[in-house]
């Protein structure tokens, strides 16, 4: 597969080796999970700033509606999906969860 991706470091990425560290085996590439966390469309309020609000004055939220106003950008969700597309393996996508 030709790979015309532009590969860009991410900043903190490179872990040094822990100094008691060993080898125990080889790693095999099919035997790992990566979980991605992308950004909500908008911040989630924080349980204080929920709490200012008597229980029934709150607004209380279907698992629909809540993913439709804080689940993940669809931007960044196609952002994460370019796995797929260059081969790295399969991906599962849940806008209201996670890409994984």
């Amino acid at each position: 597969m030709a790979d015309d991706t532009k590969k860009v470091p991410l900043a903190g990425s490179k872990k040094e080796k822990l100094t008691q560290a060993r080898a125990t085996g080889d790693a095999h590439a099919d035997e790992f999970t990566v979980t991605v966390t992308v950004r909500p469309k908008q911040q989630i309020p924080t349980p204080e700033k929920q709490s200012v609000e008597k229980p029934r004055q709150r607004k209380y939220q279907s698992r629909e509606e809540h993913a439709a106003e804080y689940g993940a950008d669809p931007a960044d969700i196609q952002k994460v999906e370019m796995a797929r597309r260059i081969g790295i393996g399969r991906t599962t996508r849940q806008a209201a969860g996670k890409v994984a």
